[in-house]
């Protein structure tokens, strides 16, 4: 697994560099186990979003063929034929629930955004990290000790910038009621600038 692998590559770096033990704990909850967590959490996202994508693939293939059986006659007795129908109605029914089901959650918990934006995250927080343990780029020309506070934010920026996207994934602004909301004002000052000028 990624976690395991990651962490067997960047711990024993870690514990080589000189730098105080508190520190060194530091980086490790806030930095090794963030990774590992936005990890499991697109993999979490990404086991969700197949399941779901299958069930309302397979299910939109078999609904109509389930609907165009549903008044065949499966035998010459009526009742038989009555229990059947009965029988594809109601699975019919429960299947088309479940990929509206499927479809709504998929739509309300944006879950392609948010496996991608998971993924994004973990990268960025590996791509720093890097930067910090071989002090290049923004780290060159000072050692670990020194940058230790400038690693400590930029990884809080990249998580807040995560904490953010995540907010506007559950709460998207509703562009059309401020739109709406303009609108009114506008007719409001015309409306007032009318009764003036009358």
């Amino acid at each position: 697994m990624f976690s395991n692998s990651f962490r067997d590559k960047i711990l024993p770096i870690i514990r080589n560099i000189q730098i105080d033990e508190n520190r060194r704990k530091i980086i490790i909850a806030r930095f090794v186990d963030e990774v590992v967590v936005y990890d499991k959490k697109a993999r979490v996202t990404e086991g969700f979003y197949m399941a779901f994508n299958v069930i309302i693939t397979v299910g939109s293939v078999i609904l109509p063929a389930l609907l165009s059986i549903q008044n065949v006659n499966f035998s010459e007795d009526e009742e038989v034929d009555e229990s059947y129908r009965n029988r594809i109605y109601w699975f019919t029914w429960c299947l088309s629930l479940l990929i509206s089901i499927c479809n709504g959650l998929i739509q309300l918990l944006s879950l392609n955004k948010l496996y991608s934006s998971y993924i994004m995250v973990r990268e960025k927080l590996i791509a720093e990290g890097w930067k910090y343990l071989e002090l290049c780029e923004d780290y060159d020309g000072k050692d670990h000790k020194q940058n230790f506070t400038k690693f400590c934010e930029e990884i809080e920026n990249i998580k807040q910038s995560q904490t953010e996207r995540e907010l506007v994934f559950l709460n998207p602004k509703p562009h059309n009621s401020n739109n709406a909301n303009n609108a009114n004002n506008a007719n409001n000052a015309n409306n007032a600038n009318n009764a003036n000028n009358a």
